[in-house]
């Protein structure tokens, strides 16, 4: 059984997160709603490359990543978890024991999909730049990208990162650990549609630490560490992540 309050605690905490596993099964489970979901969206784009279909892991080699047009197939709104998707992946333990530990909880919708905003990442391995800078997800709200719906009682977020594709024991994810209990300061600037964060870390002394792991592994996080992806050597990264709202103590 997986131990909400305990990751919460802790990423609410002197810690600011908290690392996990998923079972075998739900591993299994998440790879194949993704998996799916990434065949389903290639599949539209057949008419303009090889209609060989490789596995996620893979997806680097084929020439539509190679192209300009893996920008226009994978927006963000084509990695968001279709409602069915979504309402299969919240039949695994990891979310049906979610649903039993907290007395309340969200996942966040800032794209107004209508229902929970779980999404993945396909990023390719060197020398593709495909992760994004360091930054804290506070930022973003912050900046106006996303809002939450009022409350009647006081709410936190906590965000929650999964690997479900490993290269050795990197994940694709790194932390500046303590950094979410820090202010730093941090400017918005117009990119692929909407304000994005821009940070100077050569200004800060972080505490740049790589998220080891394998597949399966997970991390929930405070909503003000400041983290980004990273990039395979060999392989495409494949992640998978939401925002959790739960209620303030």
């Amino acid at each position: 059984m997986y131990n909400f309050q305990k990751y919460i605690d802790a990423a609410c905490g002197d810690t600011g997160y908290y690392i996990g596993h998923l079972t075998n099964k739900d591993v299994k489970v998440f790879q194949n709603i993704v998996g799916n979901q990434y065949q389903q969206i290639l599949k539209s784009y057949e008419s303009i490359f090889s209609k060989k279909i490789v596995d996620i892991n893979s997806y680097h080699t084929l020439d539509i990543a190679k192209s300009s047009h893996h920008k226009k197939l994978w927006p963000k709104k084509n990695r968001i978890l279709t409602q069915e998707r979504f309402e299969e992946i919240k039949k695994t333990n990891f979310f049906t024991d979610l649903d039993k530990q907290l007395e309340w909880y969200e996942i966040t919708d800032e794209e107004k999909s209508g229902w929970g905003e779980v999404y993945f990442r396909l990023c390719r391995p060197a020398p593709y730049v495909d992760v994004g800078p360091l930054h804290a997800d506070a930022w973003f709200w912050e900046l106006g990208h996303g809002k939450i719906p009022y409350r009647e009682f006081s709410t936190k977020r906590v965000k929650i990162w999964f690997c479900l594709h490993a290269d050795g024991d990197k994940t694709g994810f790194k932390f500046a650990d303590g950094s979410h209990k820090k202010s730093y300061n941090y400017s918005g600037e117009s990119r692929d549609g909407f304000v994005k964060p821009t940070f100077d870390e050569s200004k800060y002394d972080l505490n740049i630490k790589s998220l080891k792991g394998n597949i399966g592994t997970f991390i929930v996080f405070n909503d003000c560490l400041i983290h980004s992806g990273e990039v395979l050597k060999s392989s495409t990264r494949v992640s998978l992540e939401f925002t959790l709202e739960i209620k303030n103590k």
